[in-house]
């Protein structure tokens, strides 16, 4: 079993993430990949409204990544962290959800960031 958490913070203008995947299941957990994307991420507009939010980036868009077929292995009690940035994002609030990109296990987490 897959638990995942993210945190996020603010580093020179940018918006970094950090996707952690922990095994808390009794054997190890191997996650297969179409390529060398290991996660993907959306943030969307936090405006507390009950309507859809708009996406305003995904982490995979404009990216070229291996297309060389991979593996990650998370042993029993062990983690693996992922990191994302979003270059210079417009001030505001947001909603950031990042999930594993594997074809056959599934790990998301989501946050709230302010960036000013």
């Amino acid at each position: 079993m897959l638990d995942a958490s993210v945190t996020a913070s603010v580093v020179d203008g940018d918006l970094e993430l950090a996707f952690t995947v922990r095994n808390t299941g009794d054997e190890p957990v191997e996650c297969s990949f179409r390529d060398g994307q290991r996660v993907d991420a959306v943030a969307e507009r936090d405006d507390d409204s009950e309507r859809d939010a708009d996406e305003v980036w995904r982490y995979g868009d404009g990216r070229l990544f291996s297309m060389a077929l991979g593996t990650e292995t998370i042993p029993t009690g062990g983690e693996a962290t992922f990191d994302a940035t979003w270059h210079d994002p417009d001030p505001g609030e947001y909603r950031v959800r990042v999930w594993l990109a594997a074809t056959d296990a599934d790990a998301s987490a989501e946050t709230r960031v302010s960036v000013a």
